[in-house]
């Protein structure tokens, strides 16, 4: 079996890599802190600062005192440098926002989209968006669009497999009709992977070896980083927790099989079964048509139907959460997403009572699990991290 090394340029790239991503962390650093946070020699770290200036991705802000009477200079990111514009395509809604190159939100904007929409029809309406990003969001210098997707998504094919309840985005080349449309580098991405980006971006230096966070939403997945790098599978597609069966005979999904969790636990999965409830003459508050964001508020004032409803949910949700803690044993689990963010308290309680009996105690004691409260769109700053990434390691000529 062949072993290979890791050649000089890959060496610098790894370097100018770690050092853009210590920057964008900290957001000030001198280079004394830089040669220490990343084990670099100093001359390494005014090499590859002095090549950042050129390029006008680093400045200088001022000096800062490092003891002793010796004064040191702060280094920044240049937040003027660069834009990107960062997508979230779900299956009811558009989110399209700007960035800086820090990965500050400039601005954003949310779009639904209608039923009879096709994906042509929301490929128009993105790229109008993508258009105000430019022009009236930032000074016109976007340099990449950063795009997450509903799984299952094809990585090396830059498509989505299947998108439940919308088939057609199939055969739609996303990435090639933007880039052609913009002149710039588009970046795909799936959701739940760029919601583990922009989470491990936010808490990086907190989060230990193996984190699985997951987007309860329209869709479910899971973005699975470990040791700070994305743990995508073969073709790109792991992580789909949404289509792992909890009942071999349960409820149909549009995947072609039974019994997936999506089926049970998505917020799509949640409006039907308490508008068919409703139908059947049980009493709610709430209408037969009601909306996922009034049957949360419901959820939230007591309505008795709407909260049974939400506890089912989230209890077959904590079963597949048993699996994923078996098979990945991870160090911290993320759930976020719309129906995440319901009720943490039913959530909660809804894991200690079906989660933590299923998994060995010591597993249990060692996992910490977070509730992400949707205030957030993680989703949408991580397509934008993916972007900031990707042009600050190759730098367009200004």
């Amino acid at each position: 079996m062949h072993e290979s090394g890791i050649n000089q340029d890959n060496a610098q790239k790894m370097n100018r890599e770690l050092v853009l991503k210590l920057l964008r962390k900290h957001t000030v650093c001198t280079r004394t802190e830089l040669a220490r946070l990343t084990g670099l020699k100093p001359a390494t770290i005014t090499n590859i600062i002095s090549e950042f200036q050129r390029l006008d991705i680093v400045r200088e802000i001022g000096p800062v005192s490092e003891g002793k009477g010796r004064n040191a200079i702060q280094l920044a990111l240049n937040p003027s440098v660069y834009s990107v514009a960062g997508i979230r395509l779900a299956r009811k809604y558009l989110i399209v926002g700007a960035f800086d190159v820090r990965g500050e939100e400039l601005n954003d904007e949310w779009y639904s989209i209608d039923p009879w929409m096709t994906p042509e029809d929301v490929l128009e309406v993105m790229k109008t968006y993508l258009y105000k990003a430019i022009n009236e969001w930032t000074d016109g210098n976007v340099k990449a669009i950063g795009c997450a997707v509903p799984g299952p998504f094809l990585r090396r094919e830059g498509k989505v497999a299947m998108m439940t309840g919308f088939p057609a985005w199939h055969h739609i080349d996303i990435q090639a009709a933007l880039e052609k449309e913009f002149g710039v580098p588009v970046f795909m991405e799936h959701d739940a992977n760029a919601g583990a980006l922009a989470y491990y971006w936010r808490h990086g230096t907190e989060l230990r070896q193996t984190l699985v966070y997951m987007a309860v939403g329209q869709g479910v997945g899971a973005g699975i980083v470990r040791d700070g790098a994305l743990y995508t599978g073969a073709l790109g597609v792991a992580g789909e927790i949404g289509h792992m069966s909890i009942h071999y005979k349960g409820r149909y999904c549009e995947c072609g099989s039974r019994g997936c969790l999506e089926a049970y636990c998505s917020s799509l999965a949640f409006i039907k079964e308490v508008q068919r409830k409703i139908r059947e003459g049980n009493y709610s508050t709430l209408d037969a048509d009601c909306s996922f964001l009034k049957i949360a508020q419901a959820v939230r004032n007591g309505d008795r139907l709407a909260r049974e409803e939400y506890r089912k949910a989230c209890e077959l949700l904590a079963v597949g959460i048993i699996n994923v803690i078996n098979i990945l044993n991870p160090d911290i689990i993320v759930l976020d997403d719309e129906m995440a963010a319901v009720s943490q308290e039913i959530l909660r309680d809804s894991l200690e009572r079906v989660t933590k009996p299923a998994v060995l105690p010591e597993v249990w004691e060692n996992l910490e699990i977070v509730m992400g409260d949707g205030t957030q769109e993680s989703v949408l700053q991580g397509a934008a991290l993916m972007a900031i990434d990707n042009i600050l390691q190759n730098p367009p000529v200004k």
